[in-house]
């Protein structure tokens, strides 16, 4: 048999060529289709199911529960247990609360958080299920608190948009110790028996030093700067009953009357010493010189 043209052998290759590549793309379709049945099967033989319950209860292998989902009068719960059946963990939503605790084994609250509509708080709980730590935060501001075995707060800690505070507290909630800063200085204030207080603090760049009643009536002040440190002393009525100054090469007393008036003012400076004594009307009864 005679060779065919070259034109027309060519034409033979592609032919076969196009051939080999068209059952490939049989067989290839052919799989597509296979996996494509596949996949509709399964879709029919396990379709979506949705399930509607008012709790759902996780049991173990041994039967023991889990966990439990469940909607309340309140809202949607959910709670969690040990291998002992004690619930550790619960979350709950109410309409206005959000909440979050943890419990130790023995059931009392480990810990606790929760978003309301004051604010949102973290509490922290020790072995007996008392509260020893609170940190939350509120239209205040933030605010950070630790009690005693008692409950009683003894640390509480404030920054307010005023300044940071923090008080020290005794056990019977009783005030010990503050420092603060109100925006004209650092103050410190001290508590002590009867309630009598005192202050110590940077009032808008004068040291200043305060000894208080209970009711914060002063009796003692005392302030200083680089040029003139004085000292003033008060009556029950909070009225300056006497005072001292000294500073700028001047050195005064004065004393006073109830009402404030100036009785007696004795000072000594570059002209030399001066004395003035006066009546509760303001006369002068004695001058020197």
């Amino acid at each position: 048999m005679e060779s065919q043209p070259p034109d027309m052998q060519a034409v033979l290759e592609r032919l076969e060529k196009l051939e080999r590549q068209n059952r490939k793309l049989k067989q290839t379709a052919m799989v597509a289709l296979v996996g494509l049945g596949a996949l509709l099967l399964m879709g029919q033989a396990k379709p979506l199911r949705t399930v509607e319950a008012n709790q759902f209860v996780l049991l173990d292998t041994a039967g023991r529960q889990e966990a439990v989902l469940g909607v309340g009068p309140a809202g949607p719960y959910l709670r969690m247990y040990d291998t002992s059946g004690k619930q550790r963990i619960a979350i709950g939503v109410s309409d206005e609360t959000v909440g979050l605790a943890l419990q130790y084994a023995d059931g009392k609250a480990a810990a606790g958080f929760a978003l309301h509509p004051g604010g949102v708080l973290l509490g922290l709980g020790d072995a007996d299920g008392k509260e020893r730590a609170r940190l939350q935060v509120t239209s205040a501001g933030p605010e950070f608190s630790l009690n005693d075995s008692e409950q009683n707060q003894r640390v509480h800690l404030l920054v307010a948009s005023g300044g940071p505070t923090i008080n020290l507290l005794n056990a019977d909630g009783g005030f010990d110790a503050g420092l603060g800063d109100a925006g004209m200085g650092p103050l410190l204030v001290l508590g002590g028996k009867g309630g009598n207080h005192a202050q110590i603090g940077v009032v808008s760049g004068v040291p200043q030093i305060s000894l208080m009643d209970a009711d914060f009536r002063a009796g003692l002040a005392m302030e200083g700067s680089g040029k003139k440190a004085g000292i003033r002393l008060y009556d029950e009525n909070n009225a300056v009953r006497a005072g001292l100054v000294f500073g700028a090469g001047l050195a005064g007393l004065s004393l006073n009357g109830e009402n404030g008036e100036s009785l007696v003012s004795a000072q000594t400076g570059p002209n030399g010493p001066s004395l003035i004594v006066s009546d509760s009307q303001g006369r002068v009864l004695f001058t020197k010189p």
